[in-house]
């Protein structure tokens, strides 16, 4: 997510959910200095609960903007809307420890053992604290028209591939059939249809 100048940005992927429709909120820290420790402070989910499948992931990369190197870390929380109305999600923040360049006349010899590490006796961090503007979010009911007669609960979009072992058994014999539901969400409440 482009976040231009801000160190760090909050972000969903629907700010306009249906109830039950998963959507992942999306932290995202910009940086272009060594990062010695940073911690992050969660934000409030009102109206939303946690994907009990999926857990919160993180990831790192690299990237060169206007001919500088940045990294970029990002948390992803999958969550499910399960209260409707308007709720803000709660500005996150992060604290974070940055590695400083010190000059080097006046250096012990035990600093100069730890280099830039944090270890150092005189400590050559510089710790700076951020946060993320607040998200809202507009929950609302699911649409009645167009719902699928024998609508199940599950909301997203699905894929649903069912095959069986062999084309054909002798009676009395097992049979394995294979269910595969590929879709963007949640599968709380989802039931195996009766076999044929």
């Amino acid at each position: 997510v482009d976040q231009g100048g801000e160190p760090v940005i909050a972000s969903v992927t629907d700010d306009s959910p249906v109830l039950g429709q998963v959507v992942v909120y999306r932290f995202q820290f910009k940086h272009d200095r060594p990062v010695a420790n940073a911690r992050w402070g969660r934000p409030d989910f009102p109206g939303l609960v946690e994907e009990v499948n999926a857990e919160a992931t993180q990831r790192e990369y690299q990237m060169v903007q206007d001919g500088r190197p940045y990294t970029v870390q990002t948390i992803e929380v999958p969550l499910v809307a399960a209260g409707t109305g308007e709720h803000v999600i709660t500005p996150a923040t992060l604290t974070a420890q940055f590695r400083t360049e010190r000059k080097r006349r006046g250096r012990r010899p035990v600093d100069e053992l730890f280099g830039g590490s944090p270890f150092g006796l005189r400590g050559n961090t510089e710790t700076r604290s951020f946060s993320t503007q607040s998200v809202p979010l507009n929950i609302t009911g699911l649409p009645l028209e167009g719902q699928p007669p024998q609508f199940s609960g599950l909301v997203g979009h699905f894929r649903v591939r069912m095959k069986g072992e062999d084309a054909a058994v002798k009676l009395g014999e097992s049979v394995t059939l294979e269910l595969t539901i590929v879709g963007d969400g949640t599968l709380a409440g989802f039931k195996f249809p009766a076999a044929p």
